[in-house]
Parts: structure tokens; sequence; C-alpha cells
């Protein structure tokens, strides 16, 4: 009996080992959009319920966290560049044309409000139900003060580069915003858009996108450098030794934890306010267009061919990471103390040099109960503390992972 037991452990732990082959990658997994048109912007407005725009006209919305993705009337065959939501119900969609579409019955039906041929729209942005902007190229700059009944149409002449296209805007108030263009030139205003001065950027080429934290403001470029951020109150722009890729989107959800996506599936995450930055996915082959989090666990990326990637593996639980000043020659995972346990116990590591970590959590089943650390850390000595509140009582397994290194071992929660 005992014999079959461990066996059976021991086949156990083989498919963990197999299922959890190249986790790091898997962070992010991909979901069906349905489709092979480039998508070029997504939009969450809950857990549940989100919004993806593309090219021909394609708006794609999910009501399951986009396990489904089902086509939604948008009435226009224009590319479709940038798709926000103010609330569950209210959003805009812009893009080529000059077209800007409303929804106010969370896109059941989509109504043109402006449609151009002289210029097409990168982005679009609304602070509340009745003031927005939106920008695209040959210099045009748009503003409503009636939900997007009416348009007022300028043109942001830069005294020195001349027109210019812009891809990216963000409005802190009514007054302050930002834009950010081709030139590496980012406008700012303090009228709400009536009148624009500019800051020398020192970044890229094209500046692709625009982000804020509590007091910071971060672009990203499509040639190097690729990403740098400005603090408020200070007129320098600081850059960012953080990709070597040509990026597309930069997205914080707070002041520590931001995204960038770019060319081939990058992505790289910060959870240190930017100042570092690790990468998360690598060789997609499909360029991402745009990132998007609901909080530092949920986020979605978008790109060519159809591309839609999800992960849900952005938090961590409670961590004690207790680093000591030895030298360490070898990978290590100790057995976790206590065992049992109830309801924690703490998990020891060692690393021998800095390494991406994956630290995950196993039943009995082989199937994944929880991620418990996923990041980079330093060589040394580590400890992690393990919570299994919420878990019935069972045998489980802890297993952690790095690029050249992998080991298992088992646990048991006695409540």
């Amino acid at each position: 009996m005992n014999f079959c037991k461990q066996k059976l452990e021991i086949f156990l732990l083989f498919v963990i080992l197999i299922l959890t082959n190249n986790i790091i990658a898997q962070i992010w997994s991909s979901q069906n959009s349905g489709t092979s048109f480039h998508l070029n912007s997504v939009f969450f407005i809950d857990q549940s319920n989100g919004f993806i725009a593309g090219n021909s006209g394609m708006i794609l919305h999910s009501s399951d966290a986009g396990k489904n993705w089902n086509v939604q009337n948008s009435g226009v065959t224009n590319n479709l560049q940038k798709i926000v939501f103010l609330n569950d119900s209210l959003g805009w969609c812009a893009g080529f044309n000059g077209v800007i579409l409303n929804t106010i019955n969370r896109g059941s039906s989509w109504e043109i409000q402006n449609i151009n041929s002289g210029y097409n729209l990168f982005s679009i942005f609304f602070l509340n139900a009745d003031t927005g902007w939106a920008c695209g190229s040959n210099g045009k700059f748009l503003k409503t003060s009636d939900g997007g009944n009416t348009w007022i149409e300028t043109t942001i002449n830069h005294p020195v580069m001349g027109i210019r296209q812009l891809n990216d805007l963000h409005f802190d108030d009514s007054h302050t915003g930002w834009i950010v263009a081709n030139g590496f030139i980012v406008y700012y205003t303090t009228d709400g858009g009536n009148n624009w001065s500019t800051y020398g950027s020192g970044a890229g080429y094209n500046i692709q996108s625009i982000t804020r934290t509590t007091n910071r403001l971060y672009i990203c470029a499509n040639e190097t450098p690729n990403l740098i951020f400005k603090s408020d109150g200070e007129n320098i722009w600081n850059h960012i030794n953080g990709t070597d890729f040509i990026t597309n989107s930069i997205f914080f959800i707070d002041d520590f934890h931001g995204w960038i996506v770019g060319e081939n599936g990058n992505i790289s995450h910060t959870f240190t306010g930017g100042d570092s930055w690790w990468s998360q996915q690598v060789n997609l082959g499909s360029t991402l267009n745009e990132v998007f989090f609901l909080d530092d666990t949920t986020g979605w990326a978008v790109g060519d061919n159809g591309t839609i990637l999800h992960t849900d593996e952005g938090n961590l639980v409670s961590i004690k990471d207790s680093q000591k000043e030895v030298a360490i020659e070898n990978f290590k995972l100790s057995q976790n103390y206590p065992n049992p346990f109830n309801p924690t116990t703490t998990i020891k590591y060692n690393l021998p040099q800095s390494s991406v970590v994956l630290l995950q959590i196993f039943n009995n089943l082989g199937e994944k109960i929880k991620t418990i650390y996923s990041g980079p850390q330093t060589s040394g000595s580590h400890e992690v503390v393990f919570d299994g509140g919420s878990l019935p009582s069972g045998i489980y397994f802890y297993q952690i992972t790095t690029k050249n290194f992998t080991q298992t071992k088992k646990c048991l929660l006695l409540k």
C-alpha cells in the first residue's frame, strides 16, 4: 500500500513538471479573437466586460473576461485605433478618416459622431460624460464639451518641426493635458487644449503612448531611447533602461505596477515604479499594439493578426524576503517549515545568481492553485510565507522554476 502511494506521488510530481515546463512564458495566455484583423486597442470596464477595436471596423465584446469574444456592429469599415469607456454603458471609439463612434448601451449599437476623410484619429480620451478630446494625423486635435455631439477641430503646428502626427493624449483634469507626437515632441496645455506648449522629450523619433501615475508622466517610443519619464514639478526627462524592443503602448495601474508592449509579442513589467523592467513574454511573432490592466493582477494585450493575450498572474501573496549576505553556490529548494502546517508555512530557497523566479502551489491532481511569487530576485537566501487559509486540508506541492533550475516538494496542510 505504501509502495503504491509512493509511486502515485512520484507520478504526480512528474505530471506537475510537465505541466509547468516553461511556465514563466505562460504568465500570459492566448485568447481566441475569431479574427485575423489587426487589433489596436483594448478596454475592460470590469472583470467580465471588455471591448477591443481593430482594423476594418472591428469591435469585439466579451462578457466572460475574454473567454469568448463576439463581434459588435460598428457600422463602419474604417480602421479603429482607440476604444475607451467612461462607465459600464458609455463609450467611444476613434479611427481612420476621422471617425468617432459613440455607444450609450455597452456597444449594443454604435452611432457616428464625427467623420472626416482629411485625417486619421489615433487616440481619444474622455474626462467625464461631456468633456473629451481626440488627436491624430496632420496635427489634428479635436475637443468636445457635449459628449461628442459636436467636435471643435484645430491643427497643432510645432514652431520648428511643423505639423506632426499626434499619436496619444492624456488629461489630468479639464485644464491640464498632454499629447505625444512624431518627431520626439511632447505638447502640454493648461487651458483645456486651447493653447499648447512643447517639451523636448529626448525620446525616440515617434512617441507612441503616454500614461500617468500620481506624480510621473511616462512615454514610450518606437526608437531608442524608447522609455522615459518626467516627474511633476520638473522639466527634466529621465531615460529608463527598460527595453531593447520597439514599444507601442505603456500602461500603469498605480504608482508601482506598469507594463509596456511592442514588436514580436514583447511584454515588460515593472513593480518598482518604472525604475527597473523585466521581460514577461518574448518571441510571440505578432506585434502587440496596446496593453490594459484592471488591477495589478488582471490584464490584456492585443496586437496584429487577431492576437489577444490575457494574464491573471500579476498579484502576489504575503512575501517575506530575508536575503542573507552569504555566498550561495547552488540552487536549492528547502522543505517548508512547519510541515504539516495550519494555515501558514515558510518556504526557503537559495539562488546562486540573480534570477527570474516563479514559485507556485499545486494540488494532488497537478492543478495550479496559486502563484506565490513571480518576478526577479537577487542571488542569496530567500523566504516566502505561504498562506493556505483559504484551502482545504490535503497534500500540496510547491515548485520553484527559474531559467536554469526547477524543483518540487510536497507539503501537508492539516486543519
